[in-house]
C-alpha cells in the first residue's frame, strides 16, 4: 500500500503525522508509519559506516606512486642515458689530441593501461521508490543509491592500491577478465637481488641480526641506483618484532635490555645516512625513516566482519619494502598512470572523460550504475625497490 501524500491527507494532517505522531511512537524520524513491519520491528535504524575503522587507515601508495595524468589507453616512455665517461687522456708532446665519443643508450617503454570498470544493476523497486510522491521514500532510495555508487568508488580505489603494492612488492598482478573466463598476468621488472630475505628471522629474538640485515639491504639499493635506500616500510606487527630484537635495544643502551624499548627513531639513527659522513653531504643518502602503515582493505570473503583480523593489509606480516627518496634526480621512482575513460553521453555518441568517472546506464528498462577508470602503476626506478621477508 502506498503512503498517503500531501495531496491526499491535506497539508496540516500530513505536517501532524510527521512532527507530532510519529516521535510520539518513537519511532526513526525516517520510517514510513504506514508500513505495520516498520511500526513493529524498528525502534532505531542504524546505519553502519561502510569502512571499518581499519579501512580509513591512510593509504600511503599514492605518495610513492602518485597519479599522472596520460589521454591515450597505450602509453610510452622513452629513457635516455650516458654512460659512465671516466677521466681524459693524455696527449704526448707534438701529437694530436686523442678522439673520444660518449656512449647513449635510449630505451622504450609502452605499456597498455588496465580497465578498473564495473556496474551495479539499479533494480525495479528502488526506482519506484525513488520516484516516489512520498519524500521519505524519495530520500531513503537515494540514500541507497549512494551508498551503492561509493562502494563501487571504493572498489576502484582498493584495487588501485593493491595494485600499487603488488608493483613495489615484486608480485605479479593477475587480470581476470569475468566474462571471458581469460586471465592475464603482469610480472614486474623487478631488480635481482631485491628480495632478499633476514639473515635469521626476526621472530628470534636472541639470535637475528635486524640492524645489519637492514643496513645490508640499503646497499643492494645503492649498489644499482647510486643512493642508499632510505625508506623501510613495515606493518604494526612487523615493527613490533623489529624494536623487540636484543640487537637494536644492544646497540643503544648498556643497561637491561629487557627494559629499554627503541623507538624508530632510535633504530633510524643506526643505519646509513644518519650522519653526515653516511650520507656524504646528501649525496648518496638521507635521514632513514621507518614508515609504519596497516592499511588495507576487507575482502568480501569476510562477510560483515569488522575486526582487524577481517583485514587484507597491503602489507603483510614479515614483509618490509625498502625504497629509495619517492623522488630520486627530479623523477619519482613510481607513477600510476591515469587514463581516458569513456562514457556515454547521448544515445549515439561516446564522450571521453579523463580520470575515475562515473554515470548511470539505461539499457531499455534497465537502469546500471557503473565506476569506470583506466589505469596502471609504473615502476620508473625499478632498483630503488627492495622487498625482503624477515618472518614467515
Amino acid at each position: 500500500m502506498q503512503a498517503p501524500t500531501k495531496a491526499v491527507l491535506g497539508e496540516s494532517f500530513y505536517e501532524w503525522l510527521v512532527t507530532q505522531y510519529r516521535p510520539i511512537m518513537g519511532g526513526d524520524a525516517n520510517l514510513n508509519v504506514f508500513d505495520i513491519f516498520e511500526q513493529a520491528g524498528f525502534t532505531d535504524l542504524v546505519r553502519r559506516r561502510l569502512q571499518t575503522m581499519w579501512e580509513t587507515i591512510p593509504a600511503i601508495g599514492d605518495q610513492i606512486a602518485p597519479i599522472k595524468t596520460v589521454y591515450d589507453r597505450t602509453i610510452e616512455r622513452e629513457i635516455a642515458e650516458v654512460a659512465s665517461f671516466g677521466v681524459a687522456q693524455f696527449r704526448a708532446p707534438d701529437a694530436s689530441p686523442a678522439l673520444y665519443s660518449p656512449q647513449n643508450r635510449y630505451t622504450q617503454e609502452v605499456v597498455s593501461l588496465l580497465l578498473i570498470d564495473e556496474m551495479q544493476r539499479i533494480d525495479e523497486d528502488l526506482q519506484l521508490k525513488l520516484t516516489s510522491p512520498t519524500p521519505d521514500i524519495r530520500a531513503r532510495a537515494g540514500v541507497d543509491l549512494v551508498t551503492s555508487a561509493t562502494i563501487l568508488q571504493l572498489r576502484n580505489e582498493n584495487r588501485t592500491e593493491q595494485m600499487r603494492w603488488l608493483a613495489f612488492t615484486g608480485q605479479n598482478i593477475v587480470v581476470q577478465y569475468p566474462h571471458t573466463g581469460q586471465q592475464v598476468t603482469i610480472t614486474y621488472n623487478y631488480t635481482s637481488g631485491h628480495q632478499p630475505s633476514a639473515a635469521v628471522p626476526w621472530t628470534d629474538r636472541n639470535n637475528s641480526t635486524p640492524i645489519d640485515d637492514m643496513i645490508a639491504w640499503q646497499r643492494i639499493i645503492a649498489n644499482d641506483l647510486g643512493f642508499y635506500g632510505s625508506r623501510f616500510h613495515m606493518n604494526t606487527n612487523t615493527w613490533l618484532t623489529l624494536q623487540r630484537s636484543n640487537q637494536a635495544r644492544g646497540y643503544l643502551t648498556q643497561t637491561d635490555r629487557n627494559v629499554f624499548l627503541p623507538t624508530a627513531g632510535d633504530i633510524g639513527g643506526l643505519l646509513l645516512g644518519s650522519t653526515p659522513s653516511d650520507s656524504q653531504g646528501g649525496r648518496i643518502a638521507e635521514s632513514p625513516a621507518i614508515i609504519v602503515t596497516d592499511a588495507g582493505y576487507r575482502d568480501v570473503t569476510a562477510g560483515y566482519a569488522r575486526g582487524g583480523t577481517a583485514m587484507t593489509k597491503y602489507l603483510a606480516d614479515g614483509i618490509v619494502l625498502v625504497t629509495a627518496p619517492y623522488v630520486f634526480e627530479g623523477e619519482p621512482i613510481a607513477d600510476t598512470a591515469d587514463g581516458m575513460v569513456a562514457v556515454r553521453q547521448d544515445w549515439q555518441r561516446l564522450a571521453w572523460l579523463q580520470g575515475m568517472q562515473s554515470e548511470i546506464i539505461l539499457d531499455h528498462h534497465t537502469y546500471f550504475f557503473r565506476q569506470a577508470s583506466a589505469r596502471f602503476v609504473r615502476l620508473r626506478r625499478p632498483e630503488a625497490f627492495l622487498t625482503a621477508t624477515v618472518f614467515a
